[in-house]
């Protein structure tokens, strides 16, 4: 085993924590847009967070291959774990890749619960506008033919034609 190879899968992980904190503060900026209801703020941040998904695909296969220099006894489809990575390195790597392994968990939970947050918001927005439009079309609560996901929830009798589509 190379040094270089855990020196290079040790930059990869680090890159792939600075993106994933990038991720974190984009969805942190869509939240704020969604409170503020900007609907243009929302789109340009989701656009921003799919460059960033982009480049941790990208990682993720540079990270890939770089396991499979270290460890070419695995099978190509295992999961690539740390585990297995700090169990091969030496003292010189096993604690930036410990404390790594540390940060990434940390990060990734907290950007788990932004998402939450972020999907009950949009839930909320998605609950007001169906609300609204109901109430401009004169409908009640019981003539709602769609849920939130897009589900059939129950059949009015009335039929809606989208004539610019």
């Amino acid at each position: 085993m190379q040094s270089q190879d855990l020196a290079e899968i040790v930059d990869i992980l680090t890159k792939e924590i600075d993106l994933l904190r990038k991720l974190h503060s984009a969805l942190e900026n869509e939240q704020n847009a969604l409170v503020r209801g900007d609907v243009e703020g929302i789109k340009e941040r989701v656009e921003g967070q799919i460059e960033v998904i982009k480049d941790l695909a990208a990682l993720e296969e540079e990270r890939k291959t770089a396991f499979r220099i270290l460890c070419p006894d695995e099978p190509p489809d295992s999961e690539i774990q740390i585990e297995r990575i700090i169990g091969l390195a030496g003292e010189e790597h096993a604690g930036s890749l410990n404390s790594i392994r540390e940060t990434m968990g940390e990060v990734l939970k907290s950007l788990g619960q932004v998402n939450k947050q972020n999907d009950v918001l949009i839930r909320q927005s998605m609950s007001y506008v169906d609300r609204m439009l109901r109430a401009l079309a004169g409908e009640s609560a019981s003539s709602e033919v769609y849920d939130a996901r897009g589900d059939v929830k129950c059949a009015t009798g009335r039929v809606a034609v989208d004539h610019e589509a």
